[in-house]
C-alpha cells in the first residue's frame, strides 16, 4: 500500500475525555463522555483507542456522520492553573482492534476542525510533544 499522509505520525500514549458536542448549541455535550488513549497524532489529527465506541447512546462515528451539526471533542485535564484544554474534531473513520494488540476495542480516526481556535490547539498539541520528547522536527516548527 502507497503511503499517502501529510506529515509523519508522532507515537503518544495520551489519555482523553471524549464526547459528542452540538456547534449549533454552543458545543454542548451530548450523551455521555468516554475516555480513549490518543495512539498518535499529526497537526491534522489523531488516532485514538477506544474501549467503546459510543457516548451514551450515540454512536461516536454514525452521528457525526447521519448529523453535520454534531462533532467530537477531545479534553485533556492539564496539571497547571489553566484547568482543561477542549479541541474539536470530525471522526474520519474507525476499526475494530485486535485483542492480542491492544486492550481497547476500537480504533477512530479524527481529524481536527480548522475553524477551531489554533492557540488551543497548538497548546494541546505542545502537551502531546511535551510528553514525546519531540524536540525536533515538524512539531517544533509548527510552535514557532
Amino acid at each position: 500500500m502507497i503511503e499517502r499522509r501529510r506529515t509523519i505520525r508522532v507515537s503518544s500514549n495520551f489519555r482523553v475525555l471524549i464526547n459528542l458536542c452540538d456547534t449549533e448549541n454552543d458545543n454542548a455535550p451530548i450523551g455521555s463522555p468516554g475516555t480513549g488513549r490518543i495512539a498518535d497524532f499529526t497537526p491534522y489529527g489523531a488516532c485514538l483507542h477506544l474501549d467503546k465506541i459510543q457516548c451514551g447512546s450515540h454512536h461516536i462515528f454514525y452521528t457525526t456522520q447521519d448529523h453535520e451539526n454534531h462533532i467530537v471533542s477531545l479534553e485533556y485535564a492539564t496539571d497547571d492553573e489553566g484547568g482543561s484544554l477542549i479541541i474539536f474534531g470530525n471522526p474520519s473513520w474507525f476499526n475494530l482492534l485486535s485483542p492480542e494488540i491492544d486492550s481497547a476495542k476500537y480504533k477512530l480516526g479524527i481529524e481536527f476542525l480548522v475553524e477551531q481556535d489554533k492557540e488551543t490547539l497548538q497548546k494541546f498539541l505542545a502537551k502531546l510533544a511535551g510528553r514525546q520528547d519531540a524536540e525536533g522536527g515538524w512539531l517544533r516548527k509548527l510552535f514557532k
